[in-house]
């Protein structure tokens, strides 16, 4: 707005107010223009100052009433400003230990990087490791021999049977595919912090309670389609909770727990699969206080032995 409309808007509301003169008036325009104000909203900061439910008299302008409403305008903004900095700060982080404001978090940009296309370098059989031993004028023996990996036939018989008509795919089977993924997640996260029972998110309780259930997107709760931390929903499996989904709020003081060392953030998409633990308060949400991180899948013996047997015959061909 100009300073001439604002001048006549106040003109026009201070008209019964006594002692309002052309000075009272100029003041008042200057502080509009200060703090982006209009005319209107100046006159009833001016009568929640002076309004006085025991007296319905005109308050008249004093010395005194540009100082006080100068005041209050400034402790105003003061209080703003700081609201505005402390949210800033809780939102960079949760944004930091959800993954959101770094590339390998959620929806990073490991998930953007381009997979780097290339020739396949195929090599004729014989020329492994064992021919590059044999070169070097070594005896063949069994720590060098060729490791062959056998997987399923290729024959047209069995390349049948391992046909999957998604077409023919039922919402039921899909669902129970789910459900039986989240119940055998929730034993391996039960079985490693030893909790005794993981509980529903969607129950109302008056302690924190240990839940499983994969990230989902609300997508009402948001104005725009990509998963944020307004828009995250946790959905439990049949048995657990119903298959209910319930809004995820995170703890300003929120940690991780069972993570590898120096891990602060974790990254999630619509289908992860995490365990949490909070509470639901009878809101209609459930508020994280920890992130139960689940554990990571053990090597297998035999796969480990065969590893160290390639790598030392690596580099054994190497340093011939």
């Amino acid at each position: 707005m100009s300073s001439q409309s604002i001048r006549e808007d106040l003109l026009a509301r201070f008209a019964s107010v006594p002692g309002a003169d052309d000075a009272f008036i100029d003041q008042c325009v200057n502080l509009c223009i200060t703090y982006n104000l209009s005319g209107e909203s100046l006159y009833y900061k001016w009568e929640s100052l002076h309004f006085s439910a025991s007296s319905r008299s005109v308050i008249a302008v004093t010395a005194g009433t540009l100082d006080t409403l100068r005041a209050q305008l400034k402790r105003e903004l003061t209080n703003a400003q700081l609201k505005a900095a402390e949210t800033a700060k809780v939102k960079s982080k949760l944004d930091g230990v959800l993954g959101m404001g770094s590339g390998t978090g959620l929806l990073g940009s490991r998930f953007k990087a381009k997979a780097h296309v290339g020739l396949v370098n195929a090599r004729p059989e014989g020329t492994g490791v064992t021919d590059a031993f044999m070169s070097a004028g070594g005896q063949e023996t069994a720590r060098t021999r060729r490791v062959v990996f056998e997987g399923p036939t290729v024959d047209e018989a069995s390349k049948k049977r391992r046909e999957f008509r998604y077409m023919y795919e039922k919402i039921s089977e899909r669902s129970e595919v789910l459900d039986d993924r989240l119940d055998e997640i929730g034993e391996l996260v039960r079985e490693h912090y030893g909790i005794p029972e993981l509980s529903d998110p969607s129950a109302s309780t008056d302690h924190d309670v240990v839940v499983v259930g994969r990230i989902t997107l609300d997508s009402d709760a948001s104005s725009t389609v990509k998963l944020n931390e307004s828009s995250l929903c946790l959905e439990s499996s049949r048995m657990m909770g119903s298959g209910s989904r319930i809004p995820l709020k995170f703890d300003t003081n929120v940690v991780m727990r069972g993570g590898p060392k120096g891990q602060s953030s974790i990254g999630m998409f619509p289908g992860a699969i995490v365990a949490f633990k909070g509470r639901n308060g009878g809101v209609g949400w459930f508020s994280v206080s920890e992130i139960l991180t689940v554990r990571a899948l053990s090597i297998g013996s035999s796969n480990f032995l065969l590893m160290c047997v390639f790598l030392a015959a690596t580099i054994s061909s190497e340093t011939a």
